[in-house]
């Protein structure tokens, strides 16, 4: 069990799996933060989604736009904190779950042909911090695709692939990852692989909490 006051920073990108965070691994996510006594902090950066997507034909609603903050607060009752307004030397981990939003909403150049993508300069930053300073980072699914030209990684996308087992830890940089709903058959299937990526990554918060 961590330390009373173990601040868990979950970053978000919207609701909905098609144009922001996949809420099932959200949720899983703050509900096992919870039961082993760590604070979720759930973040989410200011603007709006790339675009919005029905969910039930999977087509896009032309003319639409949704706040990536309005919809994230769908899936924490409100409880949002735009990145960028707390330093993030607050937090002594960070966890980003999947869903195709993630990389929509959170980069720039995501599905435009010829464009390079980048992250957005509050992602980046927040990234880096983590990096620089060693604290764990829990990465589902897609959420990979953030960390290429920041970290040279076993969990990186071109090297992770969609792995059968249910977590890749790279420990040199504190780093753990769960393909979730990438390869997962089911939401319980898709909770063990999140069960096991909170655990890791608490473990390594207890190494490097003073």
């Amino acid at each position: 069990m961590p330390a009373a006051g173990t601040r868990v920073g979950v970053l978000l990108a919207g609701c909905g799996t098609h144009d922001g965070s996949e809420i099932g691994e959200a949720l899983l996510t703050l509900l096992e933060l919870e039961r082993r006594g760590a604070q979720p902090m759930p973040l989410v950066p200011s603007g709006e989604q790339m675009h919005v997507v029905d969910h039930a034909s999977g087509d896009e609603s032309t003319g639409s736009t949704r706040s990536m903050a309005a919809e994230a607060a769908r899936i924490t009752r409100g409880k949002v904190e735009i990145l960028g307004t707390t330093s993030p030397s607050v937090f002594h981990a960070l966890i980003i779950p999947g869903g195709s939003g993630v990389i929509k909403n959170l980069m720039t150049g995501t599905l435009e042909p010829g464009s390079r993508r980048a992250l957005l300069p509050a992602v980046r930053e927040l990234l880096v911090h983590f990096l620089q300073a060693g604290k764990p980072m829990g990465i589902m699914s897609v959420a990979n695709f953030l960390l290429p030209g920041l970290v040279d990684s076993p969990i990186l996308p071109e090297r992770a692939g969609t792995p059968g087992e249910p977590l890749l830890v790279d420990p040199g940089h504190r780093l753990v990852y769960a393909p979730a709903f990438l390869t997962a058959r089911s939401l319980a299937e898709v909770a063990e692989g999140v069960s096991a990526l909170v655990e890791m990554v608490l473990h390594y918060v207890d190494e490097t909490r003073p």
